[in-house]
């Protein structure tokens, strides 16, 4: 089949994550698709930590590359024109739900891979296909869990676009309780506001943390993501909140998200500095839950992998471009860093509208990302000539 075709085989099979849909019917298609391929690829169901959803893994001892890419989607949402599991062409523009993030990539490997199957060695590949990534991570926090012993020459993501990217900032999430004081609100002296401190407790720290910055990621930010506050009383072993006016809120409850440029600064060291301004502001904190603490993934740009690929690009006569990433959002290709020491770098299929209503690829960009990926596994897994 065709890089179209093939995508929309995928988009018609949903793999958003709610209580009544998960990945496990993409998984098992990738599975099946994968031994048509190569009936000699071995392919597993890796169970994961979120009951019966599994990562499709192909493991091998000693690849040479290593591809991977998520199989979930977000939710879909209102306000599309078309099905968007029902996928349709116009324009040249693919539409459906993930069409962009990330199936289409998806859809252009598995046509690249079965395209090159007979001049590559596909010992060489390793893959994974893994869930959860639009949501908490899972599934790569299941893959990392295991410590796999990889020591590829190329991790190659297929979450990114036709733009070249390696490097991203890292991500920390922290929910946070903040109990100030209440009080008379005509004598605002005699309280202390746990909504307003929480909101100058946010911007002390992206003031703090603007200082730290470097020449390929730029500066951290901070993003102060949930605020819910009020006064409170207790009632039974819950807090009541209270909508009124004429008291000062003694209680918050927050998300406070970093976007990191330094490994320095992990959830410890952000919570000591968030303490340091609670005593300042006169309030107590509480942490409730750090849903996430990942580091940067530092970038690969200035080395020998990125003439690589430029050359590979050149070959299939296409724009070599580097991503800017700077202020760019978090890749979990970088959850990787420190595990496997390989040059990593995304390179995907091109559109619009992801995470929105309408998502589409590029139909052009399809063929364009399957030349690339047929040019990498010829470079990385080509068979060996035996001379004689």
């Amino acid at each position: 089949m065709n890089v179209e075709e093939q995508l929309k085989k995928l988009v018609s099979i949903p793999s958003y994550v709610d209580e009544n849909c998960d990945e496990k019917n993409v998984g098992e298609y990738l599975i099946s698709r994968l031994k048509e391929i190569d009936p000699k690829i071995p392919v597993e169901r890796q169970k994961t930590n979120a009951g019966e959803r599994f990562n499709v893994y192909s493991e091998r001892k000693s690849p040479t590359l290593f591809v991977i890419g998520h199989i979930d989607t977000v939710q879909p949402s209102t306000g599309w024109k078309t099905n968007p599991f029902d996928p349709i062409v116009k324009d040249g523009k693919l539409y459906g739900l993930g069409s962009l993030d990330m199936k289409g990539s998806l859809a252009a490997f598995l046509v690249a891979l079965e395209s090159v199957r007979d001049e590559i060695d596909t010992g060489k590949l390793s893959l994974l296909f893994y869930i959860d990534e639009e949501y908490d991570f899972l599934g790569m926090k299941r893959f990392i869990a295991d410590n796999p012993q990889l020591s590829p020459q190329l991790v190659l993501s297929l979450d990114g676009t036709e733009k070249v990217r390696s490097g991203c900032r890292g991500l920390i999430e922290i929910d946070i309780e903040v109990m100030g004081k209440s009080g008379h609100s005509s004598k605002p002296q005699n309280g202390v506001n746990a909504i307003t401190s929480t909101v100058e407790l946010s911007k002390m720290l992206g003031k703090d943390l603007l200082a730290l910055t470097t020449n390929d990621l730029g500066y951290s930010t901070v993003n102060l993501a949930y605020l819910r506050g009020g006064k409170t009383v207790e009632a039974g072993n819950k807090l009541d909140w209270k909508r009124e006016g004429n008291v000062i809120p003694d209680y918050a409850d927050c998300t406070i998200e970093v976007r990191t440029v330094s490994k320095e600064i992990n959830a410890k060291f952000v919570i000591k500095m968030i303490e340091k301004y609670s005593k300042q502001l006169g309030v107590k904190i509480s942490i409730k839950r750090i849903r996430h603490d990942i580091c940067p993934w530092e970038s690969a740009n200035k080395g020998s992998t990125t003439d690589k690929l430029k050359s590979i690009y050149n070959e299939c006569s296409l724009p070599f471009e580097l991503e800017d990433i700077k202020f760019s959002g978090y890749v979990d290709i970088g959850m990787l860093e420190g595990l496997i020491t390989a040059p990593k770098y995304t390179i995907g299929v091109s559109g619009d509208n992801a995470h929105a209503p309408n998502e589409y690829a590029l139909v052009s960009s399809l063929y364009n990302a399957q030349k690339i990926y047929e040019r990498i596994l010829l470079e990385y897994c080509r068979k060996e000539t035996i001379v004689k």
